[in-house]
């Protein structure tokens, strides 16, 4: 059996002339597999940040870019030496009894945990732990790895680009063929009207779902409903649009000036005598003085 204590001398060998399956024991496979493994991972890993971008990976001839999107369990674009042994522990004991995967996964410094025995699942915590593999066990032996994802839950979500796309691409489709069209964009269908009958569905929005009709099977047409329609504001007048509008005014007539006041956005207060007004100061605001029914004067306020 190959030691792990023996194996210090083996830190620094090169790891293209060791074979892909070292002979012995399970264990001390998996006990070689850790140490030279973790040399290797040293040596790949050029800046020392405990990490492997793809660009290290790929340098290091580890694998391809497919592998190290398997092994990158966070997807956040570079992967650890403890996900490197998550991955090695989910190949290696598939089909082995499970004390000596239980072995071999604690070689690698990965806990195993049975999810389900013989087609019966276990009671088992919902939490994720990155080192920690989940096994089903059929007969005493490992029979399928179980994987958890702790940021890809589900299918990722779709773009508006996607959804848009969707919308397109499904009309004229019989509803079984939409939907199928849809899931792979992960986007979900709702059908709102059936042969011309509205269906009572929800008045809530989501932005991964459309809406469609459907009549003899088939999508006739997609509905784009948005239950929160808001008028949106008109834009502020910026200082420059103020001054505009305090030139243009002077010498037209109340009605009209107004009419230019609120093109600009700019709000219009007719000054006269003796009157009563606030005394607060607003840049989007002109008084004005009227003479014979035409604006004759206009300030800032």
């Amino acid at each position: 059996m190959v030691e792990l204590n023996g194996l210090k001398a083996l830190a620094s060998t090169d790891l293209t002339q060791i074979p892909s399956t070292p002979a012995g024991p399970v264990t001390g496979c998996a006990h070689l597999y850790a140490a030279l493994g973790k040399s290797r991972f040293q040596k790949a890993d050029l800046n020392h940040d405990g990490h492997l971008t793809k660009g290290e990976w790929l340098k290091a001839n580890f694998d391809s870019v497919a592998y190290f999107r398997k092994v990158d369990i966070d997807h956040n674009g570079r992967v650890s030496f403890l996900e490197c042994q998550v991955a090695r522990v989910k190949s290696l004991v598939k089909g082995m009894p499970l004390a000596e995967a239980e072995a071999a996964a604690k070689a690698c410094g990965v806990e195993l945990r049975v999810v389900e025995r013989d087609g019966v699942p276990s009671v088992v915590t919902m939490d994720f732990r990155p080192d920690r593999v989940d096994v089903a066990i059929k007969h005493g032996v490992v029979s399928d790895v179980r994987g958890s994802d702790p940021i890809r839950t589900g299918p990722p979500k779709p773009t508006p680009r996607d959804v848009e796309l969707v919308k397109r691409l499904v009309v004229g489709r019989s509803f079984p063929e939409a939907m199928e069209l849809a899931k792979h964009f992960n986007v979900k269908l709702r059908v709102v009207e059936r042969d011309g009958v509205p269906s009572v569905v929800t008045m809530d929005f989501r932005p991964d779902r459309v809406d469609v009709a459907i009549k003899d099977g088939a999508v006739i047409d997609v509905r784009d409903p948005d239950p929160i329609v808001r008028i949106p504001e008109p834009p502020k007048p910026t200082p420059r649009d103020v001054a505009r509008v305090k030139r243009l005014v002077v010498g037209l007539s109340l009605s009209d000036a107004k009419e230019v006041a609120k093109a600009y956005g700019v709000e219009l207060r007719v000054l006269e005598k003796d009157g009563v007004y606030t005394t607060d100061f607003r840049g989007d605001r002109l008084g004005v003085t009227i003479k014979d029914g035409v604006v004759c004067k206009a300030n800032v306020g």
